[in-house]
């Protein structure tokens, strides 16, 4: 699957939100645990024709056997074994799981039962950008819901501009949603509404939206939209774990109980919608179900019957039709609207014991430091930037080295096959007509001219043999066809043959640089690139980094002085209290005791991270793997079916390499086919500038040390567990 999703995918479907309805069409990708969970499913999977045939028998056994019998029986087996082989296939089982959903329909929300996922907290896991990478971590299966996120919190600035308006800001959009569930905090706060709330739920309140407030300022948020691939997801994990530690660790209140959900964008999963309480909300329903097909595209029909070959009604039909009788929403709300507010007008955050302080002191210190961290995060692009000025012009030099490399990637399969294409072109029908089974014919017989013609000369019969066209009429005009044109054709490919390109590509280039890893020179009738490492000068890394918190002193102090007050509590002063927090304390970077925040080492500790680039890798990880559709350039112009004129085939049958995890990853790696393919390699306007490579390695090498960043600002034992 990864394969074909990384070969072959490409974007069929409009994925959009509709901010005038404040709706968004989101994706689920399951299958891989169907079996796990559901045993109907999977005693049907493990079903056979012979347990067919059984099952057949033993119905019929105590019936009086005839002729009418045996034909009932005979027609029987034929259509549960043709149901049976469309149950096993990827669309079936996509049909079995959104059935199951339709059926509880009548019920609240669509009837689906959330996992047990607690990174970011029950719910439902969605896509808002259809993401077909995580189907090789949850399966082939997709689920196609339309959700309402109007009560989501937005941890991306352009989505949120659409659906809050001016007020888009994460404390904003808290206020916006808590009014709409009839617990106005701003109109409380501004006195024009009384709302009965302890004096510690308010305090508790007001720390969360100062916390929302900082994150609303982080560029990463401010700089999303839509189809933006800025990392939020630790900016959403650390609003929903916030919200729970200023209330008792999740013990009291957590965020899901306000609101429906949250909007990030993450590492792994990407563009992610997650739905809170699918199993009672009405706010979002199924609208189609489907599968990735064979050329790793993806399928979704809004009629789940067309899956198996049926016709029926639209899931939307189906759901919207059961929402419009369904009166239990508001009574949901507004269920949920009075625990909150029984929550607020009740809530202590005084720590039952001791013991209980003590524990929640992580949390605490996570909260204090948390601007600090947010500085730091935001100065590892400066440090990144101050490093690249610093090596050049090597840097440069070494980007330029990735663009070709990535460049030679994506066309090289193309140059190979340029012969043969060309070979189509002028002895056959053209490339907009030809099958895959028809190219592979004509490849043979071209392989055979190139290299057995002296034993075997060329004849129109060689065509007509093979069932294949030739715009020759008769022997005399394929013998004047072939003077003009086939040595040239067979030459320019045994040139490529003996040069070995084709090896060089799979071993040298894909194998050992890409993922391997290592160095490679090329210097071929090509191209001339150099992938290897360049070591980034850190030695500047602490004045770029005094420039970069120049103004943030304020911040610093009152992180201290925070801190200071959880250090001097009389409960942490006894000899259990400083006990805990020294084994709290023992291996923290930047903690300590006697001094509180200490930065000396800051620097240096950055030092040892994201300091040197690997050619291969990022050709791999930056442009590879984040380069979905290549339409640089006048690239699209000279596309041809990839499918058809396949570059596995190219290379294994035609060159003649071995067929092994080497040659399809590097078969993966090159996205499209093209004609004229050396052209488009020697065209300066086609594919990625060294700009744009630039841009891509330096903004993954401060992702990296933002990560370092988060990691040394944070306690890594002795954590509570939080409840989300």
């Amino acid at each position: 699957m990864r394969k074909l999703l990384r070969e072959h995918y490409k974007e069929l479907l409009k994925e959009e939100i509709d901010f005038s309805s404040k709706t968004a069409t989101v994706y689920h990708l399951t299958g891989f645990k169907t079996a796990k969970y559901d045993p109907v499913y999977a005693k049907k999977i493990k079903k056979t024709n012979k347990d067919l045939t059984g099952d057949i028998d033993k119905k019929y056994a105590n019936k009086k056997k005839s002729r009418t019998q045996s034909i009932l029986a005979n027609a029987e087996y034929q259509i549960a074994s043709k149901e049976l082989k469309n149950f096993k296939t990827s669309q079936g089982q996509a049909y079995y799981i959104a059935n199951n959903i339709r059926k509880g329909a009548w019920d609240s929300g669509s009837f689906y039962i959330p996992g047990g996922g607690k990174m970011y907290g029950k719910g439902l896991y969605t896509c808002y950008n259809l993401n077909p990478k995580i189907a090789r971590t949850y399966g082939s299966v997709i689920l196609r819901f339309e959700a309402d996120i109007s009560t989501m919190l937005i941890f991306n600035a352009g989505i949120a501009k659409g659906i809050y308006g001016e007020k888009f800001r994460l404390e904003d959009q808290f206020l916006q949603i808590c009014k709409k569930r009839n617990v106005d905090i701003e109109g409380f706060y501004n006195q024009e509404v009384s709302l009965d709330i302890s004096q510690d739920a308010e305090s508790a309140i007001g720390d969360f939206l100062e916390i929302l407030s900082k994150l609303s300022d982080r560029p990463e948020f401010l700089n999303s939209d839509f189809g933006s691939e800025l990392r939020t997801a630790p900016l959403a994990l650390q609003a929903i774990t916030s919200f729970s530690r200023l209330f008792k660790n999740g013990r009291y209140a957590i965020l899901r109980d306000v609101i429906d959900g949250v909007i990030f964008f993450g590492d792994g999963d990407g563009p992610v919608c997650l739905v809170y309480h699918p199993e009672i909300t009405l706010r979002y329903k199924l609208t189609g179900a489907g599968y990735f097909d064979k050329k790793g595209n993806p399928v979704i029909e809004s009629e789940i019957e067309r899956l198996v070959g049926r016709s029926g009604t639209s899931l939307a039909d189906t759901f919207e039709f059961a929402q419009e009788i369904d009166e239990d929403q508001q009574e949901i709300d507004a269920d949920r609207a009075e625990k909150v507010r029984e929550k607020l007008a009740n809530f202590s955050k005084e720590p039952n014991s001791d013991e209980e302080f003590l524990k929640s002191i992580s949390g605490r210190i996570d909260d204090i430091m948390m601007p600090v961290t947010s500085l730091y995060v935001s100065a590892a692009e400066d440090i990144i930037q101050s490093r690249v000025e610093s090596s050049q012009p090597g840097f440069d030099d070494y980007c330029y080295n990735v663009a070709k490399g990535y460049k030679y990637v994506q066309l090289i399969c193309s140059i190979l096959a340029e012969p043969f294409l060309n070979f189509v072109e002028i002895f056959g029908p053209g490339l907009e007509i030809v099958s895959k089974e028809e190219f592979e014919k004509y490849c043979y017989i071209f392989k055979q001219y190139a290299f057995t013609s002296h034993e075997y000369p060329p004849t129109l019969a060689d065509f007509e043999l093979n069932g294949l066209k030739c715009v020759a009429k008769n022997d005399e005009e394929f013998k004047s066809l072939v003077e003009q044109n086939l040595q040239t054709l067979t030459e320019h490919f045994k040139k490529m043959f003996d040069e070995g390109l084709a090896e060089e590509y799979i071993r040298v280039i894909t194998a050992d640089a890409i993922l391997g890893g290592g160095d490679c020179f090329i210097n071929n009738s090509v191209a001339r690139f150099e992938l290897g490492v360049i070591d980034l000068i850190t030695s500047n890394d602490a004045e770029a980094l005094k420039t970069s918190l120049l103004n943030s002193g304020e911040i610093v102090k009152d992180a201290e002085q925070k801190l200071l007050d959880v250090f001097n509590d009389k409960r942490v002063q006894t000899l259990e209290g400083k006990a805990f927090l020294e084994s709290m304390l023992e291996n923290s970077q930047t903690l300590s005791i006697e001094n509180g925040i200490d930065f000396s080492g800051v620097a240096e500790e950055f030092g040892y991270y994201s300091y040197f680039c690997v050619g291969g890798g990022d050709i791999f990880y930056n442009l590879c793997e984040k380069i979905r559709s290549l339409d640089f350039g006048n690239l699209s112009s000279h596309a041809i079916d990839r499918s058809t004129f396949d570059p596995e085939f190219i290379l294994q049958r035609m060159y003649g390499l071995k067929s092994d995890y080497a040659l399809k990853e590097g078969v993966g790696l090159s996205l499209s086919m093209f004609r004229d393919g050396r052209k488009l390699f020697n065209d300066t306007s086609s594919l990625v500038t060294l700009e744009f490579v630039k841009s891509k390695v330096i903004g993954d090498k401060a992702d990296n040390l933002s990560l370092v960043a988060e990691d040394m600002f944070t306690l890594p034992i002795h954590r509570e567990e939080i409840l989300i």
